[in-house]
């Protein structure tokens, strides 16, 4: 499971704290039981295992969807990587492939126009919470993935992306992954991230509707410093498409978007 973090829009990938994986774990759950599997009464009293990476770093990003202004901040990964639970049994802790599917959530943090001087007279975008699934098909060095997002807080659109990577090994400790991205969103979501009502002094109104927002790439490298610990490095890049790209926010900042960031990461198990 990828949790997705951005700050204004500062994006990348978020740590939860320990009470925010128990309240995930509870979520994985009910999401299985609720689309029909059936799990044995063995499994109550079996071995229930939960493994996850965690990692903390630093990105250097935009300050928000389409500013043209960076900064350097906090970021974070976490992914699920291990989910036990009697025949449940879901492992991505070694390279595998065929078809997965996984749980998805991303947290947007809330957007204040009085620290941007273009965005004066735009409402505050409220903190916002997306949950949903990713899937995801991979054959040895390659991948595609696919994953939709619906808001439960802040906006209660749909977003999402698509995308495939080729992998590559470049020594027996350190992989590499590279790939085209495609990110779309309806027209909730498109409005919350983009819209420009009238209320605005700086910019024109606009009203945008619900397509595809982005392209891009993404490239990531990870080398293992030992069986649970390891350093990652991130460079994405992604251009503003359609809606988003005639979005006067994006037009008063810049349609090309980088993202750099470096984690480290540490592999946990939880057994219970």
């Amino acid at each position: 499971m990828l949790l997705q973090f951005i700050s204004r829009q500062k994006t990348h990938i978020a740590t939860l704290p320990l009470s925010g994986i128990r309240a995930g774990s509870a979520m994985i759950v009910a999401a299985t039981v609720a689309a029909g599997v059936t799990l044995p009464a063995a499994a109550l009293a079996g071995d229930r295992i939960i493994g996850f990476d965690v990692g903390l770093g630093a990105q250097y990003a935009p300050e928000y969807e389409g500013s043209g202004d960076y900064t350097v901040s906090p970021s974070g990964t976490f992914s699920l990587k291990q989910l036990q639970f009697g025949s449940l049994n879901f492992d991505g802790t070694g390279e595998s492939t065929g078809f997965s599917i996984s749980p998805s959530l991303r947290y947007i943090a809330k957007r204040e126009s009085s620290d941007f001087p273009e965005l004066a007279g735009i409402p505050d975008n409220d903190l916002a919470i997306e949950l949903g699934f990713r899937a995801s098909y991979d054959w040895e060095g390659y991948g595609v993935f696919g994953q939709v997002r619906k808001g439960v807080t802040g906006h209660h659109g749909l977003a999402g992306e698509v995308g495939a990577d080729v992998k590559f090994d470049l020594s027996d400790k350190t992989s590499l992954s590279f790939g085209p991205r495609v990110a779309f969103g309806d027209d909730k979501y498109m409005s919350y991230a983009f819209d420009v009502p009238a209320t605005a002094t700086a910019l024109a109104a606009y009203d945008a509707s619900g397509g595809m927002k982005s392209y891009g790439a993404e490239l990531k490298i990870r080398h293992e410093l030992n069986d649970r610990t390891f350093l990652e490095g991130l460079v994405a890049w992604e251009r503003y498409d359609g809606d988003a790209a005639m979005s006067p926010i994006v037009q008063a900042g810049d349609r090309d978007q980088v993202r750099i960031g470096v984690n480290l990461i540490r592999r946990f198990q939880l057994r219970f």
